[in-house]
């Protein structure tokens, strides 16, 4: 697999931008912290952001159904009591705070290629990549 490379419209480049926010707040050490209904949620809407991020760079287009998922699992997650969610780093509430004022990069396991992966975001620019990694 060769490097891919994203360049994000205005419109796009919100969208992304929630879905690595929510995939962040997903993916946070806390989360094993809480109860197992609610690890299991957040793992499986964890997938879904990762799912999403994975698609849109490789394919182009954003997944509607899966934002409307993340959106509608972020409600639920800020209408749980707050001692469910009290060992959290990030609360829901606090999500869109999460700010990329510099490069991030990713490292995971695609199980779909078998192989691992850099996700890399420049917000400035508006530059998503993939890039294999051996």
């Amino acid at each position: 697999m060769d490097t891919i490379t994203k360049i994000l419209n205005d419109r796009d480049k919100i969208l992304f931008e929630k879905a690595l926010k929510f995939y962040f707040y997903s993916r946070q050490q806390d989360v094993r912290k809480l109860n197992s209904q609610l690890q299991e949620r957040f793992s499986y809407a964890g997938q879904v952001a990762y799912s999403l991020i994975i698609t849109f760079i490789r394919e182009g287009n954003l997944k509607l159904e899966y934002m409307d998922f993340l959106n509608e699992e972020l409600k639920t997650m800020r209408g749980l009591d707050t001692e469910y969610v009290e060992p959290l780093m990030i609360k829901p509430h606090e999500i869109d705070e999460i700010k990329f004022n510099q490069e991030i990069s990713i490292k995971v396991y695609d199980e779909d290629s078998e192989s691992y992966l850099k996700i890399t975001y420049d917000a400035k620019n508006g530059l998503a990549k993939l890039i294999p990694v051996s």
